[in-house]
């Protein structure tokens, strides 16, 4: 979870990359490295690589859905490599 009372609040961001992630049951899932302006709780300005996961239901479940784009259920940060 990406909490902007302790992480701070993303101000803008940039796609670097997407990428296939293994399956998560019946569902689809996609990594998206974001490079972000993040506004921290203090005041200050950072850079952070952030990652976000989606997740959507295949096309073809045969199962009626309301909403059958893509969801984030994940923010975490990238560590420094």
């Amino acid at each position: 979870m990406f909490e902007p009372l302790e992480q701070g609040i993303v101000s803008d961001f940039e796609i670097r990359a997407i990428a296939a992630a293994p399956p998560d049951g019946e569902f689809l899932v996609k990594e998206v490295a974001v490079a972000a302006t993040v506004r921290t709780p203090d005041g200050s300005t950072v850079g952070k690589t952030l990652v976000v996961v989606l997740r959507r239901q295949p096309t073809a479940t045969g199962h009626p859905v309301l909403y059958d784009g893509w969801r984030v259920v994940a923010v975490r940060e990238r560590a420094p490599s």
